[in-house]
């Protein structure tokens, strides 16, 4: 038996928060939503409980803690679980931060519950998952500031 895969739903808007488990119902065998917070700060006190999942999937702008300084926290105290940022923002400024103070992925709130699910399954495997819309835009900003695209071979 494969072990399931573990995942927290970090997420203020209480109607996606609720939909995204909703459509995660499909992959209950492989899946297990282990809990689901409101902001950063909640997210936290169940860690605290000792609720550690393998995966979480977290929203940028949050109440109370948003997710840049939960993304921080989480890669100082438990840099084993692995993040995807899920949110609307697509400045490359924010993709680049994010990845580099430790989110494993960065997806758009759009996509389909499949691409999300694989990029969960990538990132538990490769360490990291860009899809190719966030590779596009990693792509032109670096070739607009002449910096090397190997970053992203």
């Amino acid at each position: 038996m494969i072990k399931k895969i573990s995942i927290a739903i970090v997420e203020d808007f209480v109607r996606f928060r609720k939909g995204l488990i909703m459509a995660f119902e499909q992959y209950r065998e492989e899946i297990n939503i282990l809990f689901d917070a409101e902001h950063g700060a909640d997210m936290i006190g169940q860690i605290n409980t000792g609720k550690f999942p393998d995966v979480i999937l977290m929203d940028l702008q949050m109440p109370v803690m948003d997710g840049i300084e939960t993304t921080k926290w989480l890669h100082a105290n438990h840099p084993e679980i692995k993040i995807i940022i899920l949110t609307t923002h697509t400045d490359e400024r924010f993709i680049r931060h994010m990845l580099e103070i430790g989110a494993h992925g960065y997806l758009f709130k759009n996509e389909e519950p499949s691409l999300i699910k694989a990029a969960i399954v990538e990132v538990l495997d490769k360490g990291y998952s860009i899809n190719l819309m966030v590779e596009g835009i990693l792509k032109n900003s670096l070739t607009k500031t002449g910096n090397s695209p190997l970053l992203l071979k």
